[in-house]
């Protein structure tokens, strides 16, 4: 019988460490499974979960919820001179101690203003609002190079645009289209799947870079992606649409086989191992101890 409460207790280790909180993993602690997982769906079939630039995450919203009692779970008014450090959100606080937990003191004006941009009257003494400067704070448009003139309604030749890359040249009202202005292009955009060329694409000017809805028409084709679907013939509430270039029936009538998807749940992404590389790596290192600890419990039990 003690033989038998060991390994269950390594069984129950094993399945606590596998099953660990995908939102935990992937926030880093900040977020957590919400206590019912039962009819809750993300926004697609993806169970991936990464967060921080560039992350995706289409379970978030419906399965995870902020930790309580940590900086970035709660709502607070910083002291004056003082703001809510994203730094911190995952410093330990209550509402006695948001101020001095969740805050930190301004700094003042710090950056190099951009190209195109000098110092605002007193910049040593402008208090940034966050834990960076940023140049709206601190900078403003120099009259004397182009891109003040733009800001101040000087106008480009017909068939010309201001660019971008010349805001830092020097110019004057007199030499603003020669030197802050560039000719327009014609379209040389691809269009991508579901669209195509305008008629006049080739003789189309774009007005800086080139986009889509400069240079390209839908497809009239009924497509997945851009077809206007019947009533009472679209996806379920458990499903989501498709964004293909699928060929459908006008009337709709196979648009709910051919474009939609079930959705997944938020019981199979609390099941899943995710599929993010990092969160992949921790949840791998937690079966490993959990292999460990089962071995070492499985010996003593022999």
């Amino acid at each position: 019988m003690a033989n038998q409460k060991i390994l269950a207790t390594a069984f129950a280790l094993m399945v606590s460490s596998v099953n660990a909180d995908n939102c935990l993993t992937a926030s880093g602690g900040e977020y957590k499974l919400v206590a019912s997982l039962t009819a809750k769906y993300c926004t697609s079939d993806s169970l991936a979960c990464t967060t921080g630039t560039g992350g995706k995450c289409d379970c978030g919203s419906a399965c995870c919820k902020k930790v309580p009692n940590l900086c970035g779970s709660m709502t607070g008014t910083c002291e004056t001179g003082h703001y809510k450090d994203d730094g911190k959100k995952m410093v330990a606080a209550t509402a006695a101690t948001f101020k001095t937990a969740c805050c930190t003191a301004m700094k003042m004006c710090d950056i190099t203003c951009p190209a195109g941009m000098k110092d605002k009257a007193g910049k040593a003494t402008i208090k940034c609002q966050g834990s960076t400067c940023g140049s709206s704070e601190c900078c403003e448009p120099d009259a004397t190079k182009c891109m003040g003139l733009t800001v101040s309604n000087s106008a480009c030749d017909a068939g010309h645009y201001a660019d971008n890359d010349k805001v830092g040249v020097a110019a004057t009202a007199t030499t603003y289209t020669s030197s802050c202005c560039t000719a327009k292009k014609m379209c040389d955009f691809t269009c991508s799947a579901g669209m195509k060329n305008k008629a006049a694409y080739a003789t189309t000017k774009c007005a800086s870079t080139c986009s889509a809805s400069e240079c390209c028409d839908a497809v009239t084709t009924p497509m997945c992606m851009n077809h206007a679907v019947a009533a009472g013939k679209g996806c379920a509430a458990t499903e989501f649409p498709s964004m293909s270039a699928t060929a459908v029936k006008a009337d709709s009538s196979d648009y709910k086989t051919l474009c939609c998807t079930a959705k997944a749940t938020c019981e199979a992404f609390a099941a899943s191992k995710l599929a993010s590389s990092a969160s992949g790596a921790v949840k791998q290192q937690a079966v490993s101890f959990a292999m460990v600890a089962i071995a070492g419990l499985v010996a003593v039990a022999m």
